[in-house]
């Protein structure tokens, strides 16, 4: 339980870093109306660039997978994390070609929707990296589900990859959109204020503060979190909560990887928006009806 606790601390933070940098290549390129090559040579060599960017990620997890018969698992094990990351910085790299070498942005400067609402053109190529860490997820499957046995599928794997890493955008986005439609309004005075540098960091702020508040009631929904129903298992956890003085909107099942992640957190700053997350595998039968209340809440 503790290895499944870090292994998700990792991935969130990994990914929270891999976003940074995928938004500091992007937003630091400025598009020109020249570019590198042709449309079709660019198409070619973009999938020309993707294809061997797979081939490579599937030769490495192929190499693991053929491994576990022979190999102890705490090697394979960290070879796994090692190729996962590998693979995640090299979809970094293969994301920058696109972007510095291929100039793909200047291919989308003529298209009006794009102009008006620049955040939508930074989903697109934000899709894109998301698009290259599937890749990655996809082709360690089979490794994953040899060296850590689960009956969890491929899609639901892929997609809870998914679901841990889009929140982290979270910030990003809602800052970014309502930017946009500020400038969009027909209102001058909060463009110019916007345009302060006074403005900008009391926007922030504010903005920052509202996300920490308010998000994870969105998040839980993003996750698709759904309150923990009456029983045993819920009333142990709200006993503790109350001899410990922990107070909290609701407590909610958290269907990370299908569930089965032996994990549990706590979501929120304050009371109406704190949310208690607990997974399936904690209360599965094959382990003696789950984990004693006051030790996973710890981890």
């Amino acid at each position: 339980k503790k290895k499944d606790f870090i292994r998700l601390i990792a991935v969130m933070f990994d990914n929270f870093i891999y976003y940074i940098v995928v938004l500091l290549i992007y937003s630091t390129f400025q598009p020109s109306e020249e570019t590198n090559f042709a449309p079709m040579d660019t198409v070619v060599l973009f999938l020309g660039l993707a294809g061997v960017f797979a081939w490579v990620t599937w030769m490495q997890f192929r190499r693991i997978e053929r491994r576990i018969p022979q190999n102890d698992f705490s090697l394979l094990d960290h070879k796994f994390s090692t190729a996962m990351t590998r693979q995640s910085v090299m979809a970094i790299g293969v994301f920058a070609v696109n972007i510095y070498g291929l100039k793909l942005t200047s291919f989308f400067g003529n298209i009006a929707i794009f102009s008006w609402i620049p955040t939508l053109q930074a989903l697109v190529f934000l899709g894109l990296f998301v698009a290259y860490l599937s890749v990655v997820w996809a082709c360690s499957y089979p490794a994953y589900r040899k060296l850590y046995p689960t009956d969890l599928s491929k899609g639901s794997y892929i997609a809870s990859k998914i679901s841990i890493s889009v929140p982290v955008l979270l910030p990003w986005l809602l800052l970014s959109i309502t930017v946009d439609i500020i400038h969009i309004l027909p209102f001058d005075l909060p463009r110019r204020y916007l345009a302060t540098t006074e403005g900008q960091v009391i926007y922030f702020l504010v903005f920052l503060v509202g996300v920490a508040i308010f998000g994870p009631a969105m998040i839980q929904k993003f996750w698709r979190c759904r309150p923990l129903e009456p029983g045993s298992a819920r009333e142990r956890i709200e006993g503790l909560c109350r001899r410990a003085g922990v107070k909290y909107a609701n407590i909610l099942y958290w269907p990370i990887f299908g569930g089965r992640m032996l994990t549990a957190g706590v979501m929120g700053l304050i009371r109406r928006f704190r949310y208690i997350l607990v997974t399936g595998g904690l209360f599965r039968k094959d382990l003696g009806q789950g984990i004693e209340c006051d030790r996973f809440l710890v981890y």
